[in-house]
C-alpha cells in the first residue's frame, strides 16, 4: 500500500497539464502551413492560367497535326509540346479534364497554328473533322485527274501533274517505274476522303499509291508471269477497250489481247493511238491510223511505252487473270455488244454485219 502511494505521488508531482503556450504554437504552424499551402495553390492556378492563354508564336498559319486512330492521350499531348503547339502538356490534359473532354478527343487529320491558345488547339482536336470525298473515276489519264481536281476541288490547275512529274517525294514506292514519265497508270481510281479543303495534291497521290500497293498485294500482281509494268499497260488498254466491264469481257479481251502479243501480232487497240495523238473519241483520220506514233499499236507490235490510263480493280484482274481463247481479234457494234472472231475474215465479215466497216 505504501509503494503504491509513493508511486502515485510521484506520477501527481510529474505531471505537466497542457498550456496556452504550447496550444498558440500549434495553432501557428497550422496557419504557416496554410499559408505556404494557399500560396503555393496560387501559384500552381497562376501557371496553369498563364499556360492556358499563352501563344507559342504569333504566326497564325495553320499546319497539319494528325492523331493516329488509338493514341494514347499523353502521346497526343507529348506531341503538341515537341512541336511547340502549346508550352504545357500538363496544363494542356488539366484543361481537358476540369471540362470533360479528356476521352474527346478525335482521330484523324487536324490544322492548328501556333498562334493559338492551349483552349482553341483543344477545341479544334475534340471537334469532328468536316471531311470531303473526292471520287477519282476508273480510265482517266493524269492529266483528267487533274483537271477534275481543278475543276471541282480546289487544286490549282497542273498542281496534281507537278507533284507526280516532278516535285513530290515517291521514294518509299518501290514498285514506281524509274522514269517519272512512266507513272500513268499505278494511281488508283477509287473515292478518297480528306478533311475539307485541306488536303495537297501530295497527299491525294500518295492516298491513291498506297491503294495500288494494297490491291497490287491481293490480286497479286508480283507474282505474275507477266512483269508488273506489262500488267499495268495491259490493264489500262482493258479499261479503254472494254465497254461494259460487265462479266467475262475484260477478261476475254485480255486473253484476246496476250495472244496478239505472244504472237507477235500488232494489237490493233484503238485506244493506245488516241491517248498517243490526244485524240479522246473524234474519228480516227486514215493519215492518224498510219502514224508513227510510239502507242500506234495498228503499226507497232508488242505493248505501247507506258499504260494509257489509270485501271481499276476489274481490269487490272483481267489483265493478271485472262480467260484462255482462241479468239484473236473483237470489236463492239453500234449497240457495244461485243463480236469475237478466231480469223481477220470471220472479223471482216462481223465488221460488215454489225456495222457497215465502221467500227473500230
Amino acid at each position: 500500500m505504501n509503494f503504491i502511494k509513493k508511486t502515485m505521488g510521484n506520477y501527481s508531482r510529474h505531471h505537466r497539464p497542457y498550456t496556452s503556450k504550447s496550444s498558440f504554437s500549434w495553432l501557428w504552424w497550422f496557419i504557416v502551413i496554410g499559408f505556404i499551402s494557399l500560396v503555393g495553390y496560387a501559384i500552381y492556378e497562376w501557371n496553369y492560367s498563364v499556360a492556358l492563354s499563352k501563344k507559342s508564336s504569333t504566326i497564325a498559319t495553320r499546319e497539319k497535326f494528325t492523331i493516329e486512330k488509338g493514341m494514347p492521350l499523353a502521346d497526343v499531348l507529348e506531341n503538341l509540346e515537341e512541336n511547340k503547339f502549346i508550352s504545357s502538356a500538363w496544363a494542356a490534359k488539366r484543361y481537358l479534364r476540369k471540362n470533360n473532354l479528356d476521352t474527346k478527343i478525335v482521330a484523324g487529320t487536324h490544322y492548328i497554328a501556333h498562334s493559338m491558345t492551349i483552349p482553341e488547339i483543344m477545341n479544334v482536336l475534340t471537334s469532328a473533322i468536316p471531311t470531303e470525298k473526292i471520287l477519282i473515276p476508273e480510265g482517266l489519264t493524269l492529266e483528267e485527274i487533274d483537271n477534275r481536281l481543278s475543276e471541282k476541288h480546289g487544286l490549282k490547275k497542273g498542281e496534281f501533274l507537278l507533284c507526280i512529274q516532278k516535285t513530290c517525294d515517291f521514294s518509299k514506292f518501290t514498285f514506281l517505274p524509274p522514269d517519272r514519265s512512266t507513272w500513268e497508270g499505278y494511281f488508283f481510281p477509287s473515292t478518297y476522303e480528306f478533311s475539307k479543303d485541306a488536303f495537297t495534291a501530295e497527299d491525294l497521290a500518295i492516298k491513291m499509291l498506297e491503294r495500288f500497293e494494297k490491291k497490287m498485294e491481293t490480286i497479286g500482281l508480283q507474282n505474275n508471269k507477266r512483269s508488273l509494268e506489262e500488267l499495268v499497260i495491259m490493264a489500262s488498254i482493258i479499261e479503254k477497250e472494254s465497254s461494259t466491264h460487265q462479266g467475262d469481257e475484260s477478261k476475254t479481251i485480255a486473253g484476246i489481247l496476250w495472244n496478239r502479243i505472244d504472237a507477235d501480232i500488232p494489237l490493233g487497240a484503238d485506244a493506245t493511238l488516241r491517248y498517243g495523238i490526244k485524240n479522246a473519241s473524234n474519228a480516227l483520220t486514215i493519215s492518224e491510223l498510219q502514224s508513227k506514233n510510239s502507242f500506234n499499236t495498228r503499226v507497232f507490235t508488242g505493248l505501247p511505252p507506258h499504260a494509257i490510263a489509270n485501271p481499276g480493280e476489274h481490269s487490272l484482274l483481267a489483265a493478271a487473270a485472262p480467260s484462255k481463247t482462241s479468239y484473236l481479234f473483237y470489236l463492239h457494234d453500234k449497240t457495244k455488244t461485243i463480236r469475237y472472231a478466231i480469223t481477220n475474215e470471220q472479223h471482216e465479215a462481223n465488221k460488215k454485219k454489225y456495222c457497215g466497216e465502221s467500227c473500230e
